[in-house]
Order: C-alpha cells, then structure tokens, then sequence
C-alpha cells in the first residue's frame, strides 16, 4: 500500500478507485456526446439560416423593407439573434452592411463548416448593395446550397452523431474496466 492509502479508514481505498472510475466514464461518456451534439446543432443552425434567407427574401425583395429591419427579425431568432444583434451594432457603427456582416459571421461561434460559412459570407457582397432581382437571385442561391449542406448535415448527424455517442460511453464503459 501506498503512503496515503494506509492512512484511509479501512475499505476506503476501493470507493476511491470506483469513483474516480467512474469520474472518467463520466468523463469519456461527456466528450463522445458533446461531439455528437455538435452534429444536432450544425442541423439546427442550418435550418435557422435557410429561414432567416426565406424571410430575407420576402422582406428584401418582395416587401421592400430595409436590412436593419430584416436583421431585427433575425435578432428575435433563437439561434440567430445574437450574431444579428452583432452585425446591426456593427452595421450602425461603421455604416457598411459588408463590413458588419462578415465581421458578425467570423465573431459567431456557429456549428458551421467552412463551406456553408462561405455561402453566408459571400451574402455580404449582394444584400443591401444591389438592386431586388439581383437580391432575391443571391438570397435563392444561398438556400439552394444550403439545402444541400443540411442534407449532408442531416446524414452525418445520423451516422457520425451515432459513432461519437456511442464511442464515448465505449471509451468511458472501458475505462472503468481497467480501472477497476
């Protein structure tokens, strides 16, 4: 026995070893899923975004209305509003709803791979600065390759989100056993 296992009331050696076994089952079992998360909210986001284009696209083109107002209805989106109250703060101080734009996207932290992140991004060039027709085309094009990101983003959720579950409570679930 150890130094300051001998100094352990008897039979606490063996509760300390089950439990910290099971810290890192805990442990293990937490990253697996947490990755596995990361594909239901890159699905989520996806879909938030296609929305938030759909109703760009209503607004900006079809009513008229300004991209202040478009971003104040994002802003009320759960998954969206803090980046839309980013890029209006930005918008009001610098005045370039580019700049503003792409500076909210880099600061957002959305579950988003750098492809789809691009689509968004290359908005910036086109909303607010050209004419509706041009809009609406940029708006579509948007949800066209989004709508192919989310499938995508669907069948990883399913496979991959799967695979990390059920490899972190694997990991985890073996730990245990060697160290118990």
């Amino acid at each position: 026995r150890c130094g300051w296992c001998s100094s352990l009331p008897h039979g606490a050696a063996p509760v300390l070893r089950l439990l910290g076994a099971l810290g890192v089952f805990c442990v293990l079992s937490w990253c697996g899923l947490q990755k596995a998360l990361w594909y239901c909210r890159r699905v989520d986001c996806l879909a938030a975004w296609q929305s938030a284009l759909r109703e760009g696209e209503r607004q900006l083109c079809d009513l008229g209305i300004q991209t202040p107002e478009w971003l104040d209805w994002m802003q009320k989106q759960k998954t969206l509003g803090a980046f839309a109250e980013q890029c209006r703060a930005g918008l009001e101080r610098s005045g370039s709803f580019s700049a503003a734009w792409r500076t909210a996207l880099t600061q957002a932290e959305f579950p988003l791979d750098k492809d789809e992140l691009w689509v968004l991004e290359s908005l910036s060039d086109v909303i607010g600065r050209c004419d509706s027709a041009s809009q609406r085309a940029a708006l579509r094009s948007a949800q066209d390759r989004l709508e192919l990101y989310a499938c995508r983003a669907g069948e990883e959720k399913r496979r991959l989100g799967k695979m990390w579950s059920v490899l972190g409570l694997s990991a985890g679930a073996l730990a245990v056993v060697l160290l118990y």
